[in-house]
């Protein structure tokens, strides 16, 4: 063997020994956490559905419930802002009626009109 390779061989075999000794732990570690996942995933799959078929069950009622009050508060508040809408409008109709500057209340209305014209001579 070449002199000049044995100092060389020297530090690499020991640091390939380490190297290769880090690498299987981290590789042991790495697998044993992936059963060990693997196994808690299998664990919660065979418990979740038993446990929370209730708990599923009642929140899917209380969305629902949830569902419609929201559909009916939609429903209201449409109403209601159609309303507020509609007597803006009159009350818009309203003022441009009385802002029209040949707008004059007649004074032959309903209530002079209806005058008691029975008994009188014409």
């Amino acid at each position: 063997m070449n002199e000049n390779l044995i100092p060389i061989l020297g530090v690499c075999i020991p640091l390939g020994i380490i190297l290769g000794g880090f690498l299987l732990a981290i590789t042991a570690i790495l697998t044993k956490a992936a059963a060990r996942r693997r196994e808690l995933e299998l664990k919660y799959k065979q418990i979740q559905p038993a446990a929370n078929a209730g708990e599923i069950a009642a929140l899917k009622e209380e969305v629902a419930a949830f569902k419609n009050e929201v559909a009916a508060f939609k429903d209201m508040s449409t109403q209601y802002d159609m309303s507020v809408e509609h007597t803006l409008e009159r009350i818009e109709q309203r003022l441009a009626r009385i802002e029209q500057p040949e707008y004059r209340p007649s004074v032959n209305s309903v209530e002079t009109d209806a005058v008691q014209t029975i008994g009188l001579r014409r």
